[in-house]
C-alpha cells in the first residue's frame, strides 16, 4: 500500500508543475500580448477617442 500512496503522491506532484508550466505559457503566449495590445490602445487614447480602440476594448 506504501507504494500506491508513493505513486499517488508522484503523480499529484508531476501535476502540479504540469499546471504550473500550463499557467506560465498561457501567461507567456497569450496575456503578455493582450496586455501590450490593451496598453497600446489606451495610451493611443490618453487625448482623444478613436472609435476603432473603444469597439476593441469592447470586444475584449
Amino acid at each position: 500500500m506504501a507504494e500506491l500512496e508513493k505513486l499517488g503522491q508522484k503523480y499529484r506532484v508531476a501535476l502540479r508543475l504540469r499546471s504550473k508550466n500550463n499557467l506560465q505559457k498561457a501567461h507567456n503566449d497569450w496575456l503578455l500580448p493582450l496586455r501590450m495590445l490593451v496598453g497600446g490602445i489606451a495610451v493611443a487614447n490618453k487625448n482623444g477617442i478613436d472609435q476603432h480602440a473603444v469597439d476593441t476594448l469592447s470586444r475584449l
